[in-house]
């Protein structure tokens, strides 16, 4: 097997790494840059309609009322959600609330399709947690602007999450869920540095997920897999003891788990965009406690 098919592996998803027979094609669909988007509606030719408008950018998956599209968004972790209010068995409302109230999907964002203009169903969208409405008959052009709008509003997070990594100042606005997230993994991470017994089965164990549902919410929301995060966090651990501690580079790397210098200077430079020893040259002398790092 390749280096490269090696290196994808190590950051697959769980089901992803079942199988170490990768083809040149599995590696492919592995590193698509498309996004994902399901539609969920009880009329196949609105559904049939819908997806076409998507293909040709999105990977698409389609459910034809709000039981199976809740058990597909639990399989498929979609980047965005597209519903049909009115659906026998659970609606589009009912399928919104039961989403914001997973906490491995309630940070996708949902758009419901309404046949009516009435603020009592728009109301009652909002307080399920409905992330924008269209009205029925819409046009094309305008949802897709907005999926498109959604989709650049989470891109957002990442550069939250980096910045908050590298404690650089940030004021992108990011719902309190998400921080609260971000918070929760960078604390439990940080807590078990020197812990040889944590694993990323202890890790999804302590944030109350499965090991799935963990890895997809952190690729969405930080852009990283599940290694590439904690690693992210450790190497952020070890800019901050270099600040405040009396350690050098190797010091630091080894008391957050990293024992090949090389490879903790690598892994630095991709994350801070300069070298241990120009960070500390830059940020040593003038450290403070209201520098930006999260602790």
């Amino acid at each position: 097997m390749s280096e490269l098919v090696e290196e994808l592996l190590g950051d697959a998803t769980p089901e992803q790494q079942v199988s170490t027979d990768l083809t040149i094609k599995d590696v492919k669909d592995i590193v698509t840059d498309k996004k994902t988007v399901l539609i969920v509606d009880d009329n196949a030719e609105i559904r049939a309609y819908l997806s076409s408008l998507f293909t040709a950018s999105y990977i698409v998956y389609t459910a034809e009322n709000g039981i199976s599209g809740y058990d597909t968004a639990l399989k498929k972790v979609p980047d965005i959600i597209i519903s049909d209010i009115s659906m026998d068995g659970m609606d589009g409302l009912e399928l919104c609330k039961k989403i914001k109230e997973t906490p491995e999907l309630n940070h996708l964002p949902v758009i419901l399709l309404t046949a009516t203009s009435s603020p009592e169903i728009h109301l009652r969208g909002i307080s399920e947690g409905a992330d924008d409405y269209i009205t029925k008959p819409f046009d094309s052009d305008i949802l897709l602007a907005k999926v498109d709008n959604l989709l650049k509003n989470r891109s957002s997070l990442k550069s939250y999450f980096l910045d908050s990594v590298t404690g650089t100042d940030n004021s992108t606005k990011v719902p309190a869920e998400y921080r609260d997230f971000i918070k929760k993994c960078v604390d439990i991470i940080e807590a078990n540095l020197d812990n040889e017994d944590f694993t990323i089965k202890s890790f999804a164990l302590q944030m109350g997920m499965s090991h799935r549902s963990l890895y997809d919410k952190i690729k969405l929301i930080s852009g990283q897999t599940l290694n590439a995060f904690i690693r992210s966090v450790r190497i952020r651990r070890a800019a901050v003891l270099m600040l405040t501690e009396d350690l050098n580079i190797a010091q630091a790397a080894a008391q957050v788990g990293f024992e090949d210098q090389q490879y903790f200077r690598q892994q630095f430079v991709k994350l801070f965009g300069i070298t241990p020893s120009e960070y500390i040259k830059k940020y040593k002398g003038s450290f403070n406690k209201d520098l930006n790092l999260i602790k």
